[in-house]
């Protein structure tokens, strides 16, 4: 399934009014997810973002999958790239995630507002953000791609930034990616910056 938003007449379906990335980003800057994995507080993590749960209910949701926390993760984006007048196309077609889900959740969260804090850099008529989530012969792959203004510097495989607040997001989700196993990849092609992550799900019983 391969969906499309474009610039004008893609929200008429109702919109969400939680502020997902600000709720569970710490004051700082960083995301929330981050200290609480690194500190041993993932349940710390989901209640502090379970708690926000209250301010969507009876809000009109955006129905992006079956996934109610990825549907709230993305009713919101599409929201800013509606905000921002970036196109904002998705592909999702994957299994339940049977894998932790606060981090692939966060890992999702920090990869999307990457590529939108991206595009403030381009002109209206360059920007546009691709978003795959895709279930392949027991892995699970999440790949977002965005144009970018310039090629960033890369030290040991992660995009380098000396400004002050940045590379928070791509650390974070080397190591979110890493507590679940998987496998993470940050490369530039033409121009096009892409963010993908790899992970091996698991079967239900």
């Amino acid at each position: 399934m391969v969906n499309v938003l474009p610039r004008s007449n893609f929200w008429g379906r109702g919109s969400l009014t939680f502020d997902y990335f600000k709720n569970v980003s710490l004051e700082g800057g960083t995301p929330l997810s981050h200290n609480s994995i690194e500190n041993n507080e993932n349940t710390s993590a989901l209640e502090m973002i379970s708690s926000y749960s209250s301010h969507i209910e009876g809000a009109k949701l955006e129905r992006f999958c079956k996934n109610d926390t990825i549907n709230y993760v993305l009713s919101d984006f599409a929201q800013k790239c509606k905000t921002n007048h970036i196109p904002f196309s998705y592909t999702l077609n994957f299994n339940d995630i049977t894998k932790d889900e606060i981090l692939f959740v966060s890992i999702l969260s920090n990869a999307l507002d990457n590529a939108l804090n991206a595009q403030h850099e381009l002109s209206e008529d360059a920007r546009y953000i691709e978003l795959l989530i895709k279930s392949s012969q027991g892995k699970l792959l999440l790949s977002v791609k965005n144009p970018v203004h310039s090629k960033p510097i890369f030290v040991n495989g992660l995009p380098f930034s000396n400004q002050k607040g940045h590379g928070y997001g791509t650390q974070s989700i080397r190591y979110m990616t890493e507590q679940l196993g998987g496998n993470y990849q940050f490369m530039v092609q033409d121009n096009t910056f892409i963010t993908r992550i790899i992970i091996n799900e698991i079967p239900r019983n």
